[in-house]
C-alpha cells in the first residue's frame, strides 16, 4: 500500500493508505505544511488528552 494526502474542506491534510495506482508524488512543501499544522494542533491534543485522563481517574 502507498499513502496519499487528502485535503479536507477545512484545509487539514489527512494521510490515507491507498492502492499503489492511486498514489501520486507530492512536493516536500506539502510535507512541511503538514508538520507545521501538526505542531499547531499538538498542544491542543495534549490538553484534551490530559483532561480525558483526569476525568477517568
Amino acid at each position: 500500500m502507498a499513502t496519499k494526502l487528502i485535503e479536507l474542506e477545512n484545509g487539514f491534510l489527512l494521510k490515507a493508505e491507498v492502492p499503489e495506482y492511486e498514489a501520486q508524488p507530492i512536493s516536500t512543501n506539502v510535507i512541511k505544511g503538514v508538520k507545521s499544522a501538526f505542531a499547531k494542533v499538538k498542544p491542543i491534543l495534549i490538553s484534551i488528552s490530559r483532561s480525558i485522563a483526569e476525568a477517568g481517574q
